[in-house]
């Protein structure tokens, strides 16, 4: 049986894969962050409606490309930029 994770520790990993995310936008969809983060859509969209609320993420629409290989704009999540980030 697979331990279940606190909102502590889902908001930690959610913050922690989309702040070191590989992808040249800095962005990742709820369908990357569950694949990386080995847990279902719903419970990526409620750690995510959180961070939002809270300003440490925010969404963005991103080029991705499909199995079929068309390139598609979908509903991606980046880390909201600090003002040390910024300088």
């Amino acid at each position: 049986m697979a331990k279940r994770m606190t909102e502590t520790e889902l908001l930690g990993e959610v913050q922690r894969a989309i702040s070191f995310t590989d992808s040249d936008d800095g962005a990742m969809s709820v369908n990357q962050l569950s694949d990386e983060l080995a847990i279902g859509p719903a419970s990526v969209r409620d750690g995510l409606r959180v961070l939002i609320s809270e300003g440490v993420v925010t969404p963005c629409r991103v080029k991705r490309k499909m199995m079929n290989g068309k390139v598609q704009h979908v509903i991606a999540y980046t880390k909201v930029k600090s003002l040390e980030d910024k300088k």
